[in-house]
């Protein structure tokens, strides 16, 4: 079932959820309208009229450090809830399938992905891409400090499913924001 929207803490920006979408093959998504102060601006925040986002909602952080973030499929936004200036995050192909969430923390957004997470500086917009490539996939990340991040990592083995944690550096080494 639909939440039936998302409000930032100072209720400026509101996402209502107006239906449930399944375009082709499995692929879910969410059909959202999106209003700042009242006034509708899915034409400012979505191209042609496609105003989905990503399906898993649960770990969905809207907002912090004045940003609101937008999980549409395949571009993200970030959006200033002051002045509605809008920075499309990098693409990812069908997000929907691999969502898992997004945190702030550190004046950074961390998106995350079962097969990667994305980390955009808030100050700068430059996003650092961090690929997983091996038998396990990401549960969940978390910031740890402005250095580190931890991650919760699992993958299924005989059908049991193992996971673990590690903790990864975000500065000095080659991932640096």
């Amino acid at each position: 079932m639909a939440p039936e929207s998302k409000k930032t803490s100072d209720k400026k920006l509101v996402i209502d959820f107006i239906g449930y979408s399944e375009p082709n093959n499995g692929r879910e998504l969410w059909e959202v309208d999106v209003f700042h102060n009242s006034s509708n601006i899915n034409y400012k925040l979505f191209s042609n009229g496609w105003n989905y986002i990503n399906f898993r909602v649960e770990k969905w952080q809207l907002e912090s450090f004045g940003f609101a973030y937008i999980p549409a499929e395949s571009t993200a936004k970030l959006l200033n809830i002051n002045t509605l200036e809008i920075h499309n995050l990098p693409y990812k192909g069908v997000s929907t399938a691999s969502f898992i969430g997004n945190v702030f923390g550190f004046e950074k957004l961390m998106e995350v992905y079962v097969d990667l997470i994305q980390i955009t500086d808030l100050s700068t917009f430059k996003t650092t891409t961090i690929e997983w490539k091996n038998n396990e996939f990401i549960e969940w990340v978390e910031f740890l400090n402005n250095e580190e991040i931890k991650l919760t990592l699992a993958k299924v083995e005989k059908g049991v499913r193992k996971k673990r944690s590690t903790t990864m550096a975000i500065v000095n080494t080659g991932f640096d924001l």
